[in-house]
Parts: structure tokens; C-alpha cells; sequence
């Protein structure tokens, strides 16, 4: 946690950078695949990623960095509304489970909890899938 939240981390630099701000482009190009795959019979489901355990909500407390994820989520949760999407957010990997020994850093989760993630979406909305 000290490690991801530290002055030059992806956490402190990256947030500020963008001001949380997704960017539209890539939210409406990724918005259009999905119409085209609906088209064809398919679905897309979109995931944020885990985070190490408890990072979301240490980043959410703090004053300089908090607002920017917050922003993130509504922002990509207002871009799932309208353009009528499923977004699992797998954020608060503590939620399923996951340990720290399953994150290559904080940011980076590997395989078991991903897994772990997933088997709770598939779990909560067996229809998707």
C-alpha cells in the first residue's frame, strides 16, 4: 500500500495528470464495438480492474488523489448508463476475496483474483454470461 501510494507512483501521478478524467475517444470507440458485436449476436463486458486490497478505498481517502478516482467511477459508470453497458468494477478486490500476494504491485492483479472476480459476476448475473 505505502509502495502505490508513494510521490511518484502510477496512483499520484497518473490521477493528477488526468484529473481522473477517462478519455472520451477510446470510452466511445469502445462504446461502438460494442454496438457492432450486439449487432452480431454478441456481448461486450467491461471491467475495471482489481486493485490491490484496500488501495481503493486508502485512495479514496486521500485529499489530494481522492476526488480524481471518484470522478473516474462516475464518469465510467454515467458512460455505462448511456450507452447501456455492463461495467463490473473489481476496484475493492478485497470484495472477492483477493490477497495482496495476488498483485504483481498495486495496480497489477494476476490471475487468482481475477479470478475470483469474475466468479462473483458470474455468480450475481448468471445471464450475461
Amino acid at each position: 500500500l505505502e509502495t502505490s501510494l508513494k510521490a511518484n507512483s502510477f496512483v499520484r501521478s497518473v490521477l493528477p495528470m488526468t484529473k481522473g478524467q477517462p478519455r472520451q475517444l477510446f470510452l466511445d470507440r469502445l462504446a461502438e464495438q460494442a454496438r457492432r458485436l450486439e449487432q452480431r449476436g454478441g456481448r461486450m463486458i467491461f471491467f475495471m480492474p482489481p486493485l490491490f486490497p484496500e488501495l481503493e478505498a486508502m485512495v479514496l481517502k486521500q485529499p489530494d488523489v481522492g476526488d480524481y478516482l471518484r470522478h473516474t467511477k462516475s464518469a465510467i459508470a454515467q458512460w455505462a448508463e448511456q450507452n447501456k453497458l455492463v461495467v463490473f468494477d473489481f476496484g475493492p478486490s478485497e470484495k472477492f476475496g483477493c490477497v495482496a500476494s495476488e498483485f504483481g504491485d498495486g495496480v497489477h492483479g494476476a490471475w487468482p483474483c481475477y479470478r475470483k472476480a469474475f466468479d462473483a459476476a458470474w455468480r450475481t448475473h448468471p445471464g450475461l454470461f
